[in-house]
């Protein structure tokens, strides 16, 4: 009798063991605290990382992919310094966006993160933006651009899977979007994740919070 009883809690922890394993194997956060330290990070099912990309004034034809520079511990700024910034902390990636101004050079540079997943597969994206801001236009609902794009193989092909327009106070819940459900991610391809301001003068930002990758349901 109790040598059965053994054997069941063995087996009743080995169940909960496995499903919490599958659970953990199948769901990936962004890594905040290794994205904080060095912008990058990796998880079991891929590799995460900041970027910037030229293009914001032709998004969403984006092209020439570079690493952001650190100025402080946990704050990266675009190439172009002005064109805006990216600081990370132990609950969030924190994006601020200066509006164009004229300046072809900086007025291209948007920031973005980016998952490149380690196997070739279907994927659920989730994730919220918080605490959107503009210091120039409080009411305005068109004064934030955001989008989920994948990128080709080739690094110069982008196609918009999930996107749309914010204003100050709004929020925005990814999980609510359809498609981005199952996205069929093939070999060389990643997903960019991007908030910025689309339009001229001042600036605007926000959060990226909750931000997590899953193979999606039975894929």
């Amino acid at each position: 009798m109790r040598q059965a009883f053994r054997v069941c809690v063995a087996v009743g922890i080995a169940m909960v063991v496995s499903g919490w394993m599958a659970t953990a194997a199948s769901a990936d956060a962004v890594p905040l605290k290794e994205m904080k330290a060095k912008a990058k990070g990796t998880t079991p099912l891929g590799d995460w990382s900041l970027m910037a990309y030229s293009g914001r004034n032709d998004f969403p034809f984006l092209s020439n992919a570079k690493e952001l520079e650190e100025v402080e511990a946990g704050r990266w700024v675009l190439p172009v310094r002005g064109a805006g910034e990216v600081s990370i902390n132990d609950k969030a990636i924190n994006v601020r966006s200066a509006g164009m101004i004229n300046n072809d050079e900086q007025d291209k540079w948007l920031a973005a993160v980016v998952f490149a997943p380690k196997e070739v597969g279907d994927y659920t994206v989730s994730g919220k933006l918080t605490g959107l801001w503009c210091d120039l236009d409080h009411t305005g609902k068109e004064n934030l651009k955001w989008a989920v794009l994948l990128s080709k193989s080739d690094g110069k092909k982008f196609k918009a899977i999930a996107s749309g327009m914010a204003g100050e106070g709004d929020s925005v819940d990814l999980s609510t979007f359809e498609k981005l459900k199952s996205v069929k991610l093939e070999a060389g391809e990643s997903l960019v994740i991007t908030v910025f301001r689309p339009a001229h003068w001042g600036a605007a930002g926000g959060n990226i919070t909750d931000l997590a990758v899953e193979k999606a349901s039975g894929k």
